[in-house]
């Protein structure tokens, strides 16, 4: 028998620094990718000016409480690359909207953001082309509508799933 397969490896300073090296390794690399990834997904930006926007809030809640009491009720869908968008009064009649823009956007990507404008189909109904891809969309609705002071607003979030919306 061999005298060296008896005897315990030792453990010396050498192992703990390198085992100190690895472990402390991982944490940093791990830290500088999850870091740079966040980084280059979502500058951050929310408003330009934050102090601006907290003085608005009042008058934007006004307005979407006296959008809300009209009564309107609105539809989308989307499938095939085709955006439909309907809006009806309380009697269910369509409601003629002017200059409608729709807005795509990813919930923390900026870069994968769309937007088109719609065409009016008669009768409330709006439709434009627009691909997207799979996932979480803010949708938000802006068009100019007479009896309004300010334009008229709809925001949803919705998921597009096979191309159409869940």
């Amino acid at each position: 028998m061999n005298d060296m397969s008896e005897r315990p490896r030792e453990f010396t300073g050498k192992h703990l620094f390198l085992i100190l090296v690895a472990f402390f390794g991982v944490i940093i690399s791990v830290n500088v990718t999850m870091a740079t990834l966040a980084n280059r997904s979502w500058t951050g930006l929310v408003v330009q000016n934050s102090y601006v926007e907290s003085q608005k809030f009042n008058d934007h809640f006004d307005a979407a409480r006296a959008r809300a009491a009209l009564g309107w009720r609105s539809e989308m869908s989307y499938a095939n690359g085709s955006f439909a968008y309907r809006l009806t009064n309380g009697e269910g009649q369509g409601v003629r909207l002017m200059d409608i823009v729709v807005e795509f956007r990813r919930p923390v990507q900026e870069s994968k953001d769309r937007q088109a404008t719609l065409q009016a189909e008669g009768g409330g109904s709006f439709v434009a082309d627009l691909p997207l891809e799979d996932g979480q969309w803010i949708v938000d609705i802006s068009a100019v509508t007479h009896g309004l002071s300010e334009p008229w607003r709809d925001m949803k979030r919705v998921f597009v799933r096979n191309g159409s919306l869940q």
